[in-house]
C-alpha cells in the first residue's frame, strides 16, 4: 500500500539574521514529507547546525538572531518574526518533534539509566493534554524500551560492560565519549517512539561511534522507520551526518555559502546517490 505523502513541515521564505554580525542567512522554501529521510550537507562552518536548530522544539541556544518567514507543521501555522529572540519555544511542536543534539547535555547528577529516560518522562509529565492513566502507561513503555536498549543493544554488542546496577547509578558523564553518544541517541529514539513523534532532528548522530555501532544504530533507525510505515504513521528524519550509511535517504539539503553576498542558499534535491561506506563492509546487522 503506497504511503500517503503528508507534509510534515512546510517552510516559506525562511531567513535568519544574526544579531552580532548582521548577516542574513537565506534558507528559502522547502517541504519535509512523511517518511522522508533528509540529509543536510555542507562544508564545516557552513551553518548546518544553525539551520537544524531553527526547527528544534526549544528556543535556539548559542545563537542570537531573528528568524523570519513562515513555518507550518501539518495544519498548525507557526509564524513569528522574532520567535527565537523572545524565547518562543513552540509548545505545539514539543509532542511532535524530537531533537537529538550533537552535544550530550546530561545532568551532572544523571545516571546512564536516568539520562536515557529523563527527556521522555519530562515531556510526558509536562503535557497537560495526556490523561494521568495514559501517562503511567507511556512512562512504563519508556522503561521497557530503556531495558531493551541496555540488554539487547548495548550489552549484547559489547559496547557497555557495566552491570545493571552500575548502569542505573553510575553518572552518565563518567562514561566514554562514544558511550555518551549512544546514550544520547537512545534517549531520542525512546522519546520518539513513546510520544509518537512525526519528525526527528539529528545532528551528527553517529559521530564518535566505531564502525560496528554505526551499523547497529543505523539498522535500529531503519527498523523504527519500517515499523512506523507499516503502522500507517510514517516518521520523517532530518539529519546532519558525514557518514551517510542510513537506509532510505531520499532528499538532500545542500547549504552553500556565498562569500560575496555572505548569504547561504539551500538547494533541495530529490535525487540521492548513496555511496558505499567502508564502515559497513564487515558488518551484517539485523535488529
Amino acid at each position: 500500500m503506497p504511503i500517503e505523502k503528508k507534509v510534515i513541515l512546510s517552510v516559506e521564505d525562511l531567513t535568519l539574521q544574526l544579531l552580532e554580525t548582521k548577516t542574513n542567512i537565506e534558507y528559502g522554501s522547502f517541504k519535509i514529507e512523511a517518511d522522508d529521510f533528509v540529509i543536510i550537507k555542507g562544508n564545516n562552518g557552513s551553518g548546518k547546525s544553525t539551520f537544524l536548530k531553527i526547527f528544534a522544539p526549544t528556543k535556539m541556544t548559542g545563537y542570537c538572531g531573528y528568524v523570519r518567514g513562515k513555518m507550518f507543521y501539518r495544519d498548525a501555522g507557526l509564524e513569528n518574526s522574532d520567535m527565537f529572540s523572545r524565547g518562543y519555544d513552540r509548545p505545539k511542536l514539543l509532542r511532535r518533534v524530537v531533537n537529538v543534539t550533537q552535544e550530550e547535555r546530561f545532568s551532572s547528577f544523571a545516571s546512564a539509566w536516568g539520562a536515557i529516560l529523563e527527556p521522555t518522562v519530562v515531556a510526558v509529565k509536562e503535557d497537560s493534554s495526556i490523561p494521568a492513566a495514559k501517562k503511567k502507561k507511556m512512562i512504563a513503555h519508556a522503561k521497557e524500551l530503556a531495558k531493551y536498549y541496555y540488554e539487547d543493544v548495548l550489552r549484547a554488542s559489547g559496547s557497555f560492560t557495566a552491570g545493571p546496577l552500575a548502569f542505573r547509578y553510575k553518572k552518565a558523564t563518567q562514561f566514554s565519549g562514544g558511550q555518551q553518544k549512544m546514550l544520547n541517541l537512545i534517549s531520542g529514539l525512546i522519546k520518539a517512539e513513546v510520544i509518537g513523534a512525526k519528525l526527528i532532528l539529528m545532528d551528527e548522530p553517529l559521530n564518535n561511534l566505531d564502525a560496528k555501532n554505526k551499523a547497529i544504530f543505523s539498522a535500529i533507525i531503519a527498523k523504527l522507520r519500517r515499523r512506523r510505515r507499516e503502522e500507517g504513521d510514517p516518521i520523517a528524519i532530518m539529519a546532519i551526518t558525514h557518514c551517510q550509511i542510513f537506509e532510505g535517504i531520499n532528499k538532500v539539503i545542500t547549504i552553500t555559502p556565498n562569500p560575496e553576498r555572505r548569504v547561504n542558499k539551500v538547494l533541495c534535491e530529490r535525487k540521492f546517490e548513496p555511496y558505499h561506506a567502508e564502515c559497513l563492509e564487515d558488518f551484517k546487522i539485523t535488529i
